[in-house]
């Protein structure tokens, strides 16, 4: 009898308590080599929260560093997940089903909404054989908690380190002459 009252007052408690749910994570992440010279990298992920409105960029940079205070996705290329590349030209964009409001991305409130890292990376035939991954290194986040001003948030390090592709290698038998 004990065992069915305690059961009954977790559950009681389980619905009365308010719930926040917070969700941002990566949902999946593709790289696929195109030709010898062209790859497509794609980094899926979804964000939203309970009880606020969410506002996400859909502008990115190469190269924009997690301190940065721009109101862009960065990322890198990277090869064995830490020598970042600058070489090749990269085209990228984030895209969402979700509205844009002035300038960004809108997420209402209550739901969670997927959004899509794409890039592609083009070298020069003449490049060395390289590995590339695409690995985000900044994520911010703006929450309308009601002020004027929207508040600032952004995944951490740790949190980025999965927003991360595999390995393409492109440019494959270039080697430096002898």
């Amino acid at each position: 009898m004990k065992n069915i009252f305690l059961y009954g007052l977790i559950v009681v408690i389980f619905i009365i308590v308010p719930h926040t749910s917070h969700a941002y994570f990566t949902t999946n992440q593709t790289a696929v080599k195109l030709n010898d010279h062209t790859a497509l990298f794609v980094i899926e992920y979804a964000f939203g929260l309970d009880k606020e409105d969410l506002y996400m960029p859909a502008i990115t940079e190469r190269g924009l560093s997690w301190e940065s205070t721009t109101e862009k996705v960065g990322y890198v290329l990277t090869e064995d997940q830490d020598d970042s590349r600058t070489n090749g030209t990269v085209t990228a964009v984030v895209l969402s089903h979700a509205p844009i409001v002035n300038g960004m991305y809108k997420l209402e409130k209550g739901k969670a909404q997927k959004m899509w890292l794409i890039a592609l990376l083009t070298t020069n035939e003449d490049e060395l054989e390289t590995d590339y991954a695409l690995q985000v290194q900044k994520l911010p986040f703006y929450v309308d908690t009601g002020d004027t001003k929207l508040q600032t948030r952004q995944l951490n390090p740790s949190e980025l380190q999965y927003y991360v592709t595999k390995e393409v290698e492109l440019n494959t038998g270039n080697f430096p002459k002898k």
